[in-house]
């Protein structure tokens, strides 16, 4: 009786076929490809893209207004117009500015144009024009105000400005170490020769204007 029942509940197990052991001493690579970009070793090329230039920016022979000048500064300090510019690093190049006594501003901002500050504390804000500002602090302050709102926010700011030397001027101690001009850059030599024949044609515009 019981061996019936065993029989009629009985099983099958079914068979484990016999898998080849895997090859453990193949060696695979972890990635598909691998990219590897080695840096050149040699000194020069080194040496030469992270060298510190400087630069010297005439006002009074520049004819770009503030606004502009200082965004071409800005861009000298940070580094921005060399290939190695990287946005954590300070790779960028000195710069001394004379002659800021010759500023040139566009419309009425030497009248309306206001330099606020606040401490934050209620009631502490003071607003100043631009004509008092250049009384009590010079043409320089509102070249390196234009320059520093220009340069982004962080730890390497202040790094950064002490690069920036003004001068209200021709006389400065840098003499020795200009090597770079702005209108000696291509592309500047090409904006400065388009300003004068912009110039030059509006002032033969206004010329014939007056004259009808």
């Amino acid at each position: 009786m019981l061996k019936s029942r065993i029989a009629r509940h009985s099983f099958s197990v079914p068979q484990v076929q016999d898998r080849a052991p895997r090859n453990l001493t193949r060696k695979k690579p972890l990635c598909s490809k691998v990219h590897l970009y080695v840096m050149s070793q040699r000194l020069g090329n080194s040496v030469a893209a992270l060298t510190r230039v400087w630069h010297h920016v005439d006002m009074a022979a520049d004819p770009r207004t503030l606004g502009r000048l200082a965004s071409s500064i800005a861009i000298t300090l940070q580094g921005k117009h060399k290939p190695t510019f990287s946005p954590n690093r300070d790779h960028g190049d000195y710069v001394v500015v004379t002659n800021c006594a010759h500023l040139k501003v566009s419309g009425r901002k030497m009248q309306d144009k206001l330099y606020w500050s606040h401490n934050t504390r209620p009631g502490s804000l003071k607003l100043v024009p631009m004509e008092r500002m250049i009384a009590n602090k010079g043409y320089s302050e509102i070249v390196r105000r234009a320059v520093k709102n220009m340069i982004p926010k962080n730890k390497l700011r202040l790094i950064r400005m002490d690069r920036l030397k003004l001068f209200d001027g021709d006389e400065h101690p840098y003499k020795d170490n200009l090597i770079a001009y702005a209108d000696e850059v291509p592309e500047m030599k090409k904006k400065l020769a388009d300003l004068n024949r912009r110039e030059a044609k509006l002032a033969e515009m206004r010329k014939k204007y007056l004259e009808n």
